[in-house]
C-alpha cells in the first residue's frame, strides 16, 4: 500500500505546475516590449497590460491553490494510515486546478489576439512560427553554416 501511495506522490509531483515555467525578471518590461514591437496604440497597450495583470493574478491564485493541495497530499500520503479516498480527491482537485490554468492561458491568449490589427496579427504569427526555428538556428550555427545569434 505504501509503495502505491509513494508512486502516486511521485506522479503528482511530476504533474505540471504553472509556477515552474521560467518567468522573466520584469514581466511588465516584456509586455511593453511586445507592445512596442507590434506598435500598439496607447489603448491597445493599456488593454494588454490589464489583460496581462489579470492573467498573472489568476495564475498566481491557481498556483497557490495547487501548492496547497500538493502539500495536503504529501501529508496524507506520509500519515500512518493514508486514506485512498482523500488521496483521490486531492489528485482530482489538483487536476481540476491545472485544467483551469489551461483555460486561463487560452483566455489570455484570445484576449491578446482580439487586440491585434491584421498587420499585428501577421507579425505575431511570424514570431510564433520563428519559435519553431530556434533549435535549427543553433544547429546551423554549430555547423558554421550561419553566424550564431547575438
Amino acid at each position: 500500500m505504501k509503495a502505491i501511495l509513494a508512486a502516486v506522490l511521485v506522479l503528482c509531483c511530476r504533474l505540471p505546475v504553472f509556477s515552474q515555467q521560467p518567468q522573466p525578471a520584469d514581466p511588465h518590461a516584456a509586455v511593453l516590449a511586445v507592445a512596442g514591437f507590434l506598435q500598439f496604440s496607447e489603448t491597445q497597450t493599456a488593454r494588454f497590460v490589464q489583460a496581462f495583470d489579470n492573467f498573472q493574478s489568476t495564475m498566481h491564485d491557481l498556483q497557490t491553490q495547487i501548492a496547497s493541495r500538493q502539500q495536503q497530499l504529501e501529508q496524507v500520503i506520509r500519515s500512518s494510515q493514508p486514506s485512498t479516498a482523500v488521496i483521490g480527491q486531492l489528485l482530482l482537485e489538483i487536476y481540476a486546478l491545472q485544467s483551469k490554468g489551461g483555460d486561463v492561458i487560452t483566455q489570455y491568449h484570445n484576449a491578446f489576439i482580439d487586440l491585434l490589427s491584421p498587420e499585428q496579427l501577421q507579425k505575431t504569427q511570424i514570431v510564433s512560427q520563428a519559435r519553431n526555428l530556434v533549435p535549427a538556428v543553433a544547429v546551423f550555427a554549430a555547423a558554421s553554416l550561419i553566424e550564431p545569434p547575438r
